[in-house]
């Protein structure tokens, strides 16, 4: 009887997870494009804590390589505020190539530490291609915002609030 109600509750749990949104179905194919992402880096509650966005992308893909080719942050009156090319992008885990099914990140700290960012919000363009230039799941990107502590009280915690998807803004 255990094992018929582990069954059933495993058959259960792959229905669910097989009904739910696969992402992969829903992104479309390119060779190269753009991604647009919003966010926000400044201090805030009289300079104790720095709000900063975090960035993920993600590469759907089973078999195709993607790269991210360049990131350009611009302040909210649309003023280029740093343009990070393949070389210089500041990505944890794989840095700016992204084989099948790998992820990575970046922080709005990385690039402006604890400084205040003015005028918000911030704007994210993502240039990426695909590596053998063939077409390829577009590149998948989402934004979180991050709260950390500046006034050395040891909060032991950087929380995550909000996750926004980054929209597609060219596909070739």
């Amino acid at each position: 009887m255990k094992i018929a109600l582990s069954f059933l509750g495993g058959l259960i749990l792959l229905m669910a997870v097989g009904a739910s949104p696969v992402f992969a179905q829903q992104l479309e194919r390119g060779s190269e494009g753009s991604l647009g992402c919003i966010g926000n880096h400044r201090k805030r509650l009289n300079g104790t804590e720095l709000s900063f966005t975090s960035y993920t992308f993600r590469n759907f893909n089973q078999d195709k390589t993607l790269i991210i080719d360049e990131i350009t942050i611009y302040d909210g009156l649309g003023t280029p505020l740093s343009t990070l090319s393949a070389g210089d992008i500041i990505l944890n885990n794989n840095g700016p190539v992204l084989g099948p099914n790998q992820t990575t990140s970046f922080t709005t700290k990385q690039v402006f530490g604890t400084s205040n960012v003015q005028p918000r919000p911030l704007q994210v363009i993502v240039d990426w291609s695909s590596y053998d230039g063939k077409k390829a799941l577009e590149l998948w990107g989402n934004t979180a915002r991050q709260d950390e502590r500046l006034d050395g009280v040891d909060s032991q915690e950087i929380r995550a609030r909000g996750n926004i998807r980054c929209g597609t803004l060219r596909l070739k």
